[in-house]
């Protein structure tokens, strides 16, 4: 798949996910407390809702290939956009909110660079099946958050559990929104 080709269309069916109420905090509120790579766990989350089944290894093997990108490219930008926020004093200047703003506008084209390659990977390699039930999108979800370093008893925490339920309730399989 080239750059451009949407197949999934997970960067605009993230986008219209993240507006939903309540998302936004929830994925902030996730990746604060796990760490979490939020356009990873929603590409995957969408992609676990149109329909592709992902194991455990699967999640590991596509966590490793973008992590790299994350690491080195949109997590010193989130870093240097919260360092320019946090000088006292200066965040009303019209030049420090212009820079903080510009800043984001690029972290955010970094994360889309790694939704456009998330989804090369879950169209390459993962297989697609029938529609997957809640539990099973779910299962998916929790394997994310292991994978990513999450320990749990094998319970999706509250906030996560919202999220797959607005996913599901917005897209059907074939990925149309409902």
């Amino acid at each position: 798949m080239e750059p451009g080709e949407n197949q999934l269309e997970l960067w605009s069916r993230m986008c219209v996910l993240y507006q939903r109420t309540g998302i936004a905090p929830a994925l902030l509120e996730l990746q604060a407390r796990y760490s979490l790579d939020v356009p990873l766990f929603l590409g995957v989350l969408l992609a676990a809702v149109s329909g592709i089944s992902l194991d455990e290894e699967d999640i590991a093997d596509i966590i490793k290939q973008v992590s790299g990108w994350r690491q080195a490219v949109i997590i010193p930008l989130r870093n240097t956009r919260e360092a320019v926020k946090s000088f006292t004093g200066m965040t009303d200047r019209v030049d420090v909110v212009g820079l903080r703003e510009a800043i984001k506008k690029v972290e955010l084209d970094a994360e889309r660079v790694e939704v456009g390659f998330l989804e090369t990977l879950l169209v390459r390699e993962c297989r697609t099946t029938e529609q997957l039930s809640f539990e099973q999108i779910s299962a998916i979800a929790l394997s994310v958050l292991r994978c990513s370093g999450h320990r749990s008893d094998n319970v999706l925490p509250a906030l996560a559990a919202h999220v797959v339920e607005e996913a599901i309730s917005l897209y059907d399989a074939s990925g149309a929104q409902v």
